[in-house]
């Protein structure tokens, strides 16, 4: 199924994946894209492939920014997936959509010693 997969549309707060990767800079998406989705794909694999994004992302950090505009809108959807997740993977999801990969790292770590 190449239109709205489970494991990208299946969460309980009724928010596809999309709807949050899509207002994000690229290795922004890509890191909460694997991180929404690692328990029902490729799990450990996924979680390791979110902070590599996540890794580049910090490089980024260093040469440039983001538009405010739509890193609030990512935010606001991911802080509801995160109220039905636990607080690991909510805590990473809503960091990844705030900008903040230092602290998405941290929750990452946290995720994938499980």
């Amino acid at each position: 199924m190449v239109n709205h997969p489970p494991h990208y549309n299946g969460h309980p707060s009724g928010v596809e994946c999309i709807e949050v990767t899509e207002r994000l800079p690229f290795n922004l998406g890509n890191a909460f894209k694997y991180v929404f989705r690692h328990r029902a794909k490729n799990g450990r694999e996924d979680l390791l492939k979110a902070e590599w994004y996540l890794t580049r992302e910090l490089d980024r950090h260093e040469r440039g920014g983001i538009s405010l505009g739509d890193l609030q809108a990512a935010n606001a959807l991911a802080c509801r997936i995160a109220a039905h997740e636990s607080y690991p993977i909510g805590a990473c999801l809503v960091a990844i959509s705030s900008d903040e990969p230092k602290e998405a790292l941290h929750w990452l770590s946290k995720l994938a010693a499980n």
